[in-house]
Formats: structure tokens, C-alpha cells, sequence
């Protein structure tokens, strides 16, 4: 992926794992939730939206987030669902997607503003080694260099 000059790189991986939420079993007798397909995304970070502090203390995690998409392609309402990370992890993820644009041009896109979308977002320190993503989610990837 190319940005312009001054432009933080996010490693951006929108890979749908197959298989639908393994780990997420429900209860007997309770459907288990469709995972709605994400439309296309395009970020526009201009600084590095992993948390300093964080990176620092090489903390890493992932967080779940659901969120609608209106009618300009801006998520809204967006909130943590799930999260193995610390609270400057979640509201970073929370924060990334203020800087992202849907393609609402696509079939996926629900116009009505009914439909919910979920991203995983891991937190790495230079690699996720074992840090696995939520399964059967698209997912935002963002690597921190302690050293930065």
C-alpha cells in the first residue's frame, strides 16, 4: 500500500476468515449472529494511531468493534464488543475508524443503516507472533515499534 508524504502507513489486512466465529458458540437454542461483509474501506491516518504510551510498555491486544455506516460511508455509533486489551488500545481502534471511508457503492453496504459491521483490530509490538485475530472478522492491523 502507497500513501502520500507525511502519511502513517496502518498495515491494513481485509482477509475474511472462513469459517464464520468458531469460538463464538452460543447458547443452545440461540442462533448464532450473521457477520454482516464489511464494504471496502479506505483509511486516512496522518499520524501513527497506536498509543505512545502503549508502544512503550509494549502492550499489544485486539478489539472487536461494531458500528453502522451512513449514508456518506462514515461509521457511527461504533463501540467495543470484545476486547483483550487495555482501554488507550480500544479507544485508538474507536479513533481509526473516525479516519475511515466505506464504499457505499457496493452490494454489501445496507443503506437502510440497519445493519451492523464488525472489524478486528490487533494491536502488535513489530509482529503479532501469537496474538490471534477475532475469527470470521475483517480485520485492521496495526503494528508499533517501541523504538518510534
Amino acid at each position: 500500500m502507497s500513501a502520500a508524504p507525511g502519511r502513517f502507513v496502518a498495515a491494513l489486512v481485509c482477509a475474511l476468515v472462513a469459517g464464520g466465529c468458531a469460538s463464538r458458540v452460543p447458547a443452545p437454542g440461540v442462533p448464532a449472529p450473521a457477520i454482516a461483509k464489511v464494504p471496502p474501506i479506505t483509511l486516512d491516518i496522518q499520524s501513527d494511531p497506536y498509543p505512545q504510551q502503549a508502544k512503550r510498555q509494549k502492550v499489544a491486544g485486539r478489539v472487536l468493534v461494531e458500528f453502522h455506516i451512513d449514508k456518506e460511508g462514515k461509521a457511527v455509533a461504533a463501540h467495543v464488543v470484545e476486547a483483550d486489551a487495555d482501554a488507550a488500545l480500544q479507544a485508538a481502534a474507536l479513533q481509526v475508524l473516525t479516519h475511515a471511508t466505506f464504499d457505499i457503492s457496493t452490494a454489501s453496504y445496507d443503506a437502510t443503516g440497519a445493519t451492523a459491521y464488525r472489524y478486528s483490530f490487533r494491536f502488535c509490538i513489530l509482529a503479532c507472533g501469537s496474538l490471534a485475530p477475532y475469527p470470521g472478522y475483517e480485520e485492521i492491523v496495526l503494528t508499533g515499534d517501541p523504538a518510534r
